[in-house]
């Protein structure tokens, strides 16, 4: 009996598919041949889901260490979360076995990312209780600021 609150659905992997934000394949993409990248530099030229876990899990966390921004800046804490997304992405899309996101296996990755994101807000506190010090010794000097 057909129930009008139900839309009828040709395929559920086509309407996911419809879903997926557009840039998400890019940025996935994007991000995949960067580790390539970082990966060829260590000699390593497998696709990067024929890599077993143990031995993605060793690149990938180094790989989280060593990333910078070309000016030689760390990159932004959401942004190694996104990183660290897109691999999955493309790991599960072909069929990879463990999963970074939740395996044990790759728990030196999580680690790594936890570890580089706080020592990105340490130094972001750092630099902002020292702009504070700066503000208060010039407004100290009789510098007007306006902010």
């Amino acid at each position: 009996m057909a129930d009008g609150r139900f839309h009828s659905v040709f395929s559920d992997k086509e309407f996911i598919l419809e879903q997926e934000n557009k840039n998400t394949p890019e940025t996935t993409e994007r991000d995949k041949r960067l580790l390539e990248t970082f990966l060829k530099t260590k000699d390593e030229d497998r696709n990067i889901e024929e890599i077993s876990a143990v031995e993605l899990n060793e690149y990938i966390s180094q790989f989280i260490i060593s990333i910078r921004i070309k000016k030689s800046t760390e990159y932004e804490p959401t942004w190694l979360r996104s990183l660290i997304a897109s691999f999955e992405r493309h790991l599960k899309k072909k069929g990879y076995s463990a999963s970074i996101i939740n395996d044990l296996i790759f728990e030196k990755t999580r680690k790594a990312k936890t570890a580089k994101e706080a020592r990105k807000r340490e130094r972001t506190q750092h630099i902002d209780s020292f702009d504070k010090r700066r503000f208060k010794g010039l407004a100290r000097q009789g510098f007007a600021l306006n902010v």
